[in-house]
């Protein structure tokens, strides 16, 4: 009797173990379908995971977190006083964490309270003081209060900590002030005169793109360059030079770039896009044309680029060939309309009117309030 007691024990002792080892494996795999359902804006499904997970784990201050950022994200007025007691418990939890504190100046900027969330932020920032992102978002709490010279601090300050990641943020924001462009610059030249030697190419990549951005080409050229001594195989590398170089009117080195580039990756549209652009810039409609095909051999089923192909042929008058290509992109995407639409302008510029109409009626068919193509088709009876 008393051996059978002692397996129950045991048994009962391996359950609870296994029960609770098993809990952060449910718990993340309950917060992980709950983001998916939540970036399909399905939020009702997705709140009652994210509760739940709390419910599994009530001393993780992760989930705590997750629920909080939720409702930031989803229903906050309706759930306000909620959301900061999730905020309060989860950084009682994890008082070490900046990522809670700087979650948690959301909610006093969403709720009004700019002295709450600058006391957050400096938290934050005092857990982690390397943490490029957060300054960045104290130095724009600063510049939106126009505390100028604060926020001008702030940018100071982040470049002596990560200069490279701090240049990497500022790529980020297209509307940065000129000024925190000037700031920027002398802290990465001052950074790099101290450490001449060293190999960092996101760091040269951000100095070029703040020399372009300041319209000082030649210098964004060599930084470009610089960055491309250390790491030849990025692509964006090569188009951030090919921009260059057209800004210095280098139109041959910008090709030579971009070509650079769909070497590395004939699948990026991007990289295609910008060859073929400067192809035509350069008046080499052959050399355009035959980098439409290539990447189409490679992507037969990318429409846009099918779609564009068609539209380069017309603007260079090959209208036979632009029947050709627009009648195989119809077979290929037959709801597309914007392609049908290509084959009818092909058609009238080949001069076949009756075909034209014909694809017309069909384009009509599927959109019929569009007084645009009522209007085509009945020019086109004038022409037939």
């Amino acid at each position: 009797m008393r051996k059978l007691i002692i397996n129950i024990l045991i048994l009962v002792l391996f359950t609870i173990g296994v029960y609770y080892l098993s809990l952060p494996l449910i718990s993340g795999r309950l917060t992980a379908k709950a983001a998916a359902l939540e970036s399909q804006f399905r939020y009702q499904s997705a709140e009652p995971l994210y509760k739940c997970a709390v419910k599994l784990e009530p001393l993780d201050a992760a989930h705590y977190h997750n629920l909080a950022e939720f409702y930031l994200r989803s229903n906050y007025f309706t759930r306000r006083p909620e959301t900061l007691r999730l905020f309060v418990q989860a950084g009682i939890l994890n008082p070490a964490s900046a990522d809670i504190q700087n979650s948690f100046s959301d909610y006093f900027i969403k709720s009004g309270d700019l002295a709450g969330s600058e006391i957050r932020l400096k938290q934050a920032l005092s857990l982690d003081p390397n943490n490029a992102a957060i300054r960045l978002k104290l130095c724009y709490f600063y510049l939106q209060n126009n505390e100028s010279e604060q926020s001008r601090e702030q940018f100071k300050l982040a470049f002596v900590a990560l200069p490279a990641v701090w240049s990497y943020q500022l790529l980020q924001n297209k509307d940065i002030a000129p000024e925190y462009i000037d700031i920027a610059i002398s802290g990465i030249e001052e950074h790099l005169k101290f450490h001449p030697s060293i190999d960092d190419a996101a760091l040269y990549r951000g100095l070029g793109s703040l020399y372009h951005r300041k319209g000082m080409t030649t210098e964004a050229i060599a930084a470009f360059r610089k960055a491309l001594t250390l790491r030849n195989n990025d692509l964006w590398l090569h188009m951030d030079l090919s921009y260059a170089l057209e800004s210095a009117a280098d139109i041959p080195g910008a090709i030579k770039e971009a070509n650079a580039a769909v070497k590395i990756d004939p699948n990026s549209y991007h990289a295609v896009s910008r060859l073929i652009y400067l192809y035509n810039k350069a008046d080499m409609a052959v050399d355009a044309a035959a980098t439409y095909k290539a990447a189409i051999r490679l992507r037969p089923n990318d429409e846009q680029l099918r779609l564009d192909f068609v539209k380069f042929l017309l603007r260079n008058g090959l209208q036979e060939e632009a029947v050709k290509e627009a009648r195989s992109a119809v077979y290929n995407f037959p709801m597309n309309t914007d392609i049908l639409y290509q084959l009818i302008q092909a058609y009238k510029s080949a001069g076949k009117y009756q075909l034209a109409m014909i694809e017309l009626q069909r384009l009509i068919s599927i959109n019929p309030n569009n007084k645009q193509f009522q209007e085509e088709l009945a020019k086109l009876y004038t022409l037939k």
